[in-house]
């Protein structure tokens, strides 16, 4: 079979499902063959789980009693450059 050949069998296919699609109907439970669910789907899984946290530390530094000013910075969390 010759890439044409191919080419013509897959988009056969893709025009068989959206036609499918098109004529099927509407299904209330959920349940059956639906592009946007599968690509909904597939979206989901390629995110994973997403995860923060935090990081909450106290620490105490002397300071002189001419101190007028404080500046503070921040590290980068981990893993990041």
């Amino acid at each position: 079979m010759g890439k044409r050949e191919l080419l013509l069998a897959v988009a056969f296919a893709i025009a068989g499902v959206v036609v499918y699609q098109l004529a099927a109907p509407a299904s209330d439970s959920g349940r059956g063959l639906s592009l946007q669910r599968l690509l909904s789907s597939v979206q989901r899984e390629l995110q994973g789980n997403r995860a923060n946290a935090e990081l909450t530390s106290e620490r105490t530094f002397p300071a002189e009693s001419t101190l007028t000013e404080l500046r503070l910075g921040s590290r980068p969390a981990c893993g990041s450059s």
